[in-house]
């Protein structure tokens, strides 16, 4: 099954599944209950026409050692072998979501002819800048960064 996955800044904010919560987490999650990054990126994966996103707060149980022992032994796959992974770096647990405004002057773009599942679309790649955005501010992402619209 195609799935996406999304990497976000952990807080004491953060949804979590645990051992306790488990069963309530299987029955679903009201989206108004999780954080605007969350919300933003199940927006994201639905408009691109998938149906699955991973979150790891939300599929690995947290206080469970033997289960996140044996998830995150995988992640590496879990990330290559996932679509896309939406990296949500400048969204915080506070953040309205990852879907926000920025200074159209810091960016360049180009378009890009993408084929999945059949279907041929275009889409916008801009290199956003890296060093004010991210590394300037504390976060931990190096490497050539580029946002899909």
């Amino acid at each position: 099954t195609p799935y996406v996955t999304l990497s976000h800044r952990w807080s004491s904010y953060i949804p979590t599944l645990t051992k306790e919560n488990l069963a309530q987490r299987l029955e679903g999650i009201p989206q108004e209950t999780l954080p605007g990054t969350f919300r933003d990126a199940i927006q994201v994966t639905s408009r691109l026409g998938c149906s699955h996103l991973w979150i790891d707060s939300l599929c690995i149980i947290q206080d469970d050692p033997k289960d996140s022992a044996e998830e995150s032994s995988r992640m590496g796959d879990i990330y290559r072998n996932g679509i896309f992974n939406i990296a949500a770096t400048a969204a915080n647990d506070r953040a309205p979501g990852l879907l926000q405004t920025r200074d159209p002057t810091t960016i360049s773009s180009f378009k890009v002819k993408m084929t999945w599942k059949n279907h041929e679309k275009d889409y916008l790649l801009a290199r956003f800048n890296i060093w004010n955005d991210v590394i300037s501010h504390g976060r931990t992402w190096y490497g050539p960064t580029w946002t899909a619209s």
